[in-house]
């Protein structure tokens, strides 16, 4: 436990983000600190490419970025998607179709990512000039009757789940019930799982939205990252991860050591009895500082 290790890698969103979205000054100087040490912070989430770069900035950090779920990689200097992982378009027709039968009311958005696709802020006027009508170009589509979470920013297209499958590059497919007040995310991930099986990668990333994302098979947040430590000649043993949520265990569980924060979920509390204090209060430059202080 006290071994130093050069490589960190760290949600965001219950965990290095505060409860606003927000990077906190103590974390933002802290991986300012890492880096003059050494030590490797990368970012490891479940968002879509568009909602990395105002991270980015806010922190001043522009290293790798894991996103979805291990979905893509992308290079916050280039500010490019460098590598996808892509679920297989059958499996995810089958999925839906599986999904369907049990709840012919549920709901479904894609993600998608390709090889040097720009990551741009969603909110800078760069991304709206790439509003496009053609179905193919869009980043983000959903099925009619799907209502985002959060404010759509972003180009979107409303298509049925059997033409936005049609697509390529398909990284994530997301499902909502027909009827969110009837279900938490725990237990609507146990009702589709059924549908799923093991065709394909399926998790949740929030104890208030309930929602399932599913990913190529095999695709998590561990593989992805074992991918990026394997180029910089590390292995898991080199590695620290911290997290919150089920999308993080793949993760927690393959990092040479895990931590995670008070605001946990149950799941990744049974993981790892490291655990630093609320989101809120800047754990990840805790950590960093502990990690740091190894080095010494």
């Amino acid at each position: 436990m006290n071994l130093p290790r050069r490589l960190l890698a760290t949600d965001l969103d219950g965990t290095f983000l505060d409860s606003a979205g927000r990077v906190t000054p103590e974390n933002r100087e802290a991986l300012k600190q890492a880096k003059n040490k050494g030590i490797s912070v990368i970012f490891v989430t479940g968002r879509p490419a568009r909602w990395l770069k105002g991270v980015a900035d806010s922190a001043d950090h522009y290293d790798l970025i894991i996103g979805a779920n291990g979905g893509f990689i992308a290079d916050m200097n280039s500010l490019q998607v460098t590598t996808t992982n892509a679920a297989d378009p059958t499996e995810l027709q089958i999925v839906a179709n599986n999904v369907l039968e049990l709840f012919p009311d549920a709901v479904f958005a894609i993600e998608r990512s390709y090889v040097g696709m720009p990551i741009a802020d969603s909110q800078a006027r760069e991304y709206d000039e790439m509003r496009v009508s053609a179905l193919s170009n869009f980043e983000f589509a959903v099925t009619p009757g799907y209502v985002a979470t959060w404010k759509i920013d972003a180009a979107i297209a409303v298509a049925p789940i059997d033409e936005l499958l049609q697509l390529s590059d398909i990284t994530k497919l997301i499902v909502k019930p027909g009827d969110p007040s009837a279900w938490n995310s725990d237990t609507w991930l146990s009702a589709i799982a059924p549908a799923v099986e093991d065709r394909l990668q399926l998790t949740h990333a929030s104890q208030e939205i309930v929602l399932a994302e599913i990913s190529a098979k095999g695709i998590t947040k561990a593989s992805a990252l074992a991918q990026v430590a394997a180029a910089q000649g590390l292995s898991a043993h080199d590695v620290v991860a911290i997290g919150d949520m089920p999308n993080d265990v793949p993760m927690l569980e393959w990092a040479g050591e895990a931590w995670t924060v008070e605001n946990a979920h149950p799941e990744v509390r049974a993981v790892t009895d490291n655990v630093l204090q609320h989101h809120d209060l800047s754990p990840v430059a805790t950590l960093i500082t502990d990690l740091m202080n190894r080095l010494d």
